[in-house]
């Protein structure tokens, strides 16, 4: 995917926004008949804009999830979810850390101590333990 066509893809989407919203204007103040007109242009242009993204639909393989766009609907400004998202990631990012972190503890903590179970062992038995 190329940033040409990415370039085109926001272009086409903020006309289609636009058009919808001045078609949303007019339909609004819809008291003079001569309106008409402009409002059959507007919505005839949303209607490009629609066939302009479809083409462009085929282009672009991006993958939404699924989350995103039922938030989106709902009216939740979708940088809300990536936050709690990476969120999420930094907080279990900190468990692993801290797993590994004991971890470590534990293995210099039985390092140490197998260490004086072989110097018992040798004082107990006079000889040096055998490792299999």
């Amino acid at each position: 995917m190329s940033e040409l066509v990415l370039g085109e893809l926001e272009k086409s989407l903020e006309e289609a926004i636009d058009n919808l919203w001045q078609c949303s204007v007019i339909a609004d103040d819809f008291s003079d008949p001569s309106m008409q007109e402009e409002f059959n242009s507007k919505l005839s242009g949303f209607v490009e804009n629609l066939k302009q993204l479809d083409s462009l639909a085929r282009e672009v393989d991006v993958d939404i999830p699924m989350q995103v766009i039922q938030s989106i609907d709902k009216g939740v400004n979708p940088e809300v979810i990536s936050k709690e998202y990476y969120d999420l990631c930094k907080s279990q990012n900190d468990q692993a850390r801290g797993r590994i972190f004991a971890t470590d503890v534990f293995h210099g903590l039985l390092s140490e101590r197998m260490s004086h179970w072989d110097d018992y062992r040798m004082e107990q038995t006079g000889s040096a333990p055998t490792r299999e």
